[in-house]
C-alpha cells in the first residue's frame, strides 16, 4: 500500500482514460468539430462531463486510491480508531439520506458532482477493509445459512423501496441511493453471503471468472450499449427497463470480449 503502488495504479486506470478519449477525438479533429482541447476532454470525463462521462467512477477511484496508503495506516495502527473513522463517515452519509427523504428539498449530493462525494466511497471502501479483517477473525461460512435468509428478505425490501423512492425523493436516479443505511446493509449482505459460498460448479466458475475478468470493460461500454438501445425503445415501464438492463449487459459483455483479444487495444478494457 505504499505510494508506488498507488502511482502504479493510478497509471493503469490512466490508460482507458487516455485511450477512449483519443478515439472520441481524433474523428472530431477530422471533422474540425472538436470544441475542447484532448487533455481537457480527458480531465472533464474525470468530473461527469463529456461523451465518457461514465470516467466519473475512475476519477473517484483515483481519489480513493490516493487515500490508501491513509486508511491502510490507520488500520494498522489501531483497528478501533479504523472503526470509529468508518462509523462517522457513515453517520454523515445516513444523515445526508435522512435528509433527501424527509426535507423535500432536492438530493443534496445533486450539489456534488459523484467524483467528489467521498463521504460515501471511504464508507464502502473503509467497510470492505473491515469486512476483509474480520474475515480472518469470523468464519461467515458458519453464518451462511442466515446470511441467505437475510438477503433474501432485504432484496425484498429494496426491491419495493426502490419503486416507491423515486417519487418520494422526486429524482428516479440510482446515485441518490448509496447513502440510503438500507442499500448499504444490502449490498454488504450480499457481499457476505457471496464470500460465505465455497463451492461453486465449474460451469458457475466460468461466469463468474467471465464477468470479473471483463467488468472494468463493461462498465466503460455500456454507456455506448445504453445509448443504442435508447435509438430503440421507450423506458416507461419496469418490463421494458428489466429487458434494457439484461441487453445493455450482454452488448457490453460482448464488445468488451472482441476488444479484449485485439493485442494492445485489449488495454482498453482489461484492467
Amino acid at each position: 500500500m505504499s505510494i508506488n503502488y498507488v502511482l502504479n495504479k493510478i497509471g493503469l486506470i490512466m490508460i482507458p482514460i487516455l485511450g477512449w478519449n483519443l478515439i472520441v477525438f481524433i474523428p472530431k479533429i477530422i471533422l474540425k468539430k472538436n470544441e475542447n482541447g484532448y487533455f481537457e476532454a480527458v480531465l472533464g470525463s474525470l468530473i461527469q462531463k463529456g461523451f465518457f462521462f461514465q470516467f466519473w467512477f475512475l476519477g473517484a477511484l483515483i481519489i480513493m486510491l490516493f487515500l490508501v496508503p491513509i486508511l491502510n495506516k490507520i488500520m494498522k495502527s489501531s483497528i478501533k480508531l479504523y472503526v470509529i473513522v468508518l462509523i462517522i463517515f457513515l453517520i454523515i452519509s445516513w444523515l445526508i439520506d435522512l435528509y433527501n427523504h424527509f426535507s423535500g428539498a432536492i438530493p443534496l449530493q445533486k450539489n456534488v458532482i459523484q467524483t467528489f462525494r467521498v463521504w460515501t466511497w471511504i464508507s464502502y471502501y473503509m467497510s470492505g477493509g473491515l469486512i476483509g479483517n474480520l474475515i480472518k477473525k469470523i468464519n461467515f461460512i458458519d453464518f451462511k445459512k442466515q446470511l441467505n435468509y437475510f438477503s433474501v428478505v432485504l432484496t425484498v425490501l429494496t426491491i419495493i423501496y426502490s419503486i416507491y423512492n423515486a417519487a418520494w425523493i422526486s429524482n428516479p436516479f440510482a446515485e441518490y441511493n448509496y447513502d440510503n443505511i438500507l442499500i448499504f446493509i444490502w449490498i454488504v449482505t450480499i457481499f457476505l453471503t457471496c464470500i460465505s459460498t465455497t463451492k461453486f460448479s465449474k460451469h458457475s466458475t466460468k461466469i463468474i471468472e467471465s464477468i470479473s475478468k471483463y467488468s472494468f470493460g463493461i462498465y466503460i461500454v455500456h454507456v455506448i450499449a445504453l445509448k443504442i438501445f435508447e435509438k430503440v425503445f421507450v423506458f416507461d415501464g419496469i418490463f421494458i427497463n428489466l429487458i434494457t438492463i439484461i441487453g445493455v449487459f450482454l452488448i457490453s459483455w460482448l464488445i468488451t470480449f472482441v476488444i479484449s483479444k485485439i493485442p494492445y487495444v485489449n488495454k482498453l478494457v482489461i484492467f
